[in-house]
């Protein structure tokens, strides 16, 4: 049976995809409250941040993410990429094509526009 933080996300991905941000973002927000070492939950919410252009919370929430997987995670290095981009940082968002490179992690098309930033 699963936790009540996966049944959260699970709504939160629900409500994600129905388009109802609000919804999803308070979902993983309880789902990061009743378990805060689920990387999972926050990247989720990094991603309902950046459609809503919350540049400073999406590139907190991947951060975490990335913290709680070691530093091993493309989607959040992709996301964080995308919110330093939306906050100006052109040459932090840029960082994130060292770190990729230095990860050698298999790429996908999703990370040629963040690359595109020069």
């Amino acid at each position: 049976m699963p936790s009540k933080a996966e049944e959260l996300k699970a709504a939160g991905n629900a409500a994600f995809k129905a388009g109802n941000y609000d919804l999803a973002l308070a979902n993983y927000t309880t789902a990061i409250q009743l378990d805060p070492s689920v990387s999972t939950y926050a990247l989720n919410r990094a991603a309902v941040h950046l459609k809503l252009a919350n540049w400073r919370d999406a590139e907190r929430d991947s951060t975490t993410a990335l913290k709680l997987d070691g530093g091993a995670n493309p989607k959040a290095l992709y996301r964080r990429g995308l919110a330093r981009k939306g906050l100006g940082k052109l040459s932090a968002a840029k960082e994130v094509r060292s770190d990729v490179d230095a990860r050698k992690f298999n790429l996908t098309s999703h990370f040629v526009l963040l690359f595109s930033l020069d």
